[in-house]
């Protein structure tokens, strides 16, 4: 069963270091054989508090894929 890590991204300070993240996460996430399913800084929330000004999504073919991915070396920064 697929396992999917979301991320809310509330503010970014530091617009260079996102993208120096993003790239440099994407191949730790396709080293597990995994993907992202969408990664967007256009998002408009239509209800609640809070503005994401980005989200993603990851999926992994299960759990375990998921875990040893959050465990790996470089993935500190998640």
């Amino acid at each position: 069963m697929p396992a999917y890590i979301m991320r809310i991204v509330e503010q970014i300070h530091d617009p260079d270091a996102m993208r120096q993240y993003v790239e440099q996460i994407a191949p730790l996430i396709a080293q597990h054989g995994d993907r992202y399913v969408f990664v967007s800084d256009r998002v408009q929330a239509m209800e609640g508090g809070v503005q994401p000004v980005m989200l993603a999504a990851v999926e992994f073919a299960d759990v375990d894929r998921l875990r040893a991915f959050w465990e790996s070396p470089g993935n500190d920064a998640v």
